[in-house]
């Protein structure tokens, strides 16, 4: 008797296993790799001129978590290059500015992204006067499955070209939403493949939001050579092959499950790829 309770229970177990390892098999399977490569920027590439250029701009970066994973990335990426060298600042005042500054702050509160734009128009008030850079970035949670991505981007619009009027000698730099990964973890693994196989919104739905709203930013200023493409950048893997989900007939981007260990933010590994780009990004500029 107690050797097939024994026997019972290892059935269990086993059967148990087998479960979670095809839920992480089937949830991991939903990522999948273009063989199309987006086109990375190699920083050993960038001038030397280039990057004296950089270090002499006067540029403010309003942000919140996300933005902060990437300032910790810039100073990664410095640590490894000392051809990069920038004056890193958390302030929105405007003595600051009297020398080159790389200076950012936070904006609003996240889920709150017309807040935001609002902080942003009143830091601007401070640094826009000095400034020669400006960036905006909302994060991932600030853009879900219910936002009205037209609506959203029509008063981001409206923020930077009154903005624009009224600082013009400002360049602003255009960043998409960030994005997210599938989900991270075995609980969110299987209430994110359940969602999706009744049919429920869930992560995959929030993502392509984001893409929606990312594609009306791209198209708005893309041609000017002033976009950031974060999501794109979160997206890829470091040989250039893009992570993306099949939602109907769409492929709906998505964060590189390497890039993060809570599905949202990123990781040191992530962070550093990103900041590389950015930094490229912005050497480049003429």
């Amino acid at each position: 008797m107690k050797t097939k309770k024994i026997l019972a229970s290892m059935f269990a177990i086993i059967t148990i296993a087998a479960i979670i390892a095809a839920i992480a098999v089937i949830s991991s399977e939903r990522t999948h790799v273009s063989t199309q490569k987006l086109n990375l920027q190699d920083i050993k590439t960038v001038s030397d001129e280039q990057w004296q250029q950089l270090a002499g701009r006067k540029l403010f970066f309003g942000h919140m978590s996300v933005g902060y994973n990437m300032l910790d990335g810039i100073k990664a990426v410095m640590a490894e290059n000392d051809k990069i060298k920038l004056n890193i600042v958390e302030t929105a005042d405007p003595q600051q500015f009297t020398a080159p500054v790389f200076a950012h702050a936070k904006l609003g509160h996240n889920t709150n992204p017309l807040a935001k734009l609002e902080s942003f128009r009143t830091l601007m008030d401070s640094v826009g006067p000095v400034a020669d850079l400006a960036i905006f970035k909302f994060c991932y949670i600030d853009v879900n499955r219910n936002t009205d991505a037209a609506a959203l981007f029509a008063s981001y619009r409206k923020t930077i070209s009154d903005l624009q009027a009224k600082y013009p000698s400002v360049r602003f730099i255009h960043m998409t939403v960030p994005l997210t990964s599938q989900p991270v973890g075995l609980k969110k693994q299987v209430k994110g493949l359940i969602k999706s196989v009744i049919g429920r919104p869930g992560p995959d739905d929030d993502n392509a939001k984001r893409n929606e709203y990312n594609q009306l930013l791209k198209a708005e200023y893309a041609s000017a050579g002033t976009v950031f493409d974060l999501a794109a950048v979160e997206s890829a893997l470091p040989d250039g092959r893009t992570c993306f989900i099949r939602k109907g007939d769409a492929e709906v981007p998505v964060m590189a499950k390497a890039y993060t260990t809570d599905g949202g933010h990123l990781n040191a590994a992530g962070a550093q790829h990103v900041a590389a780009q950015l930094l490229a990004t912005l050497a480049s500029l003429p």
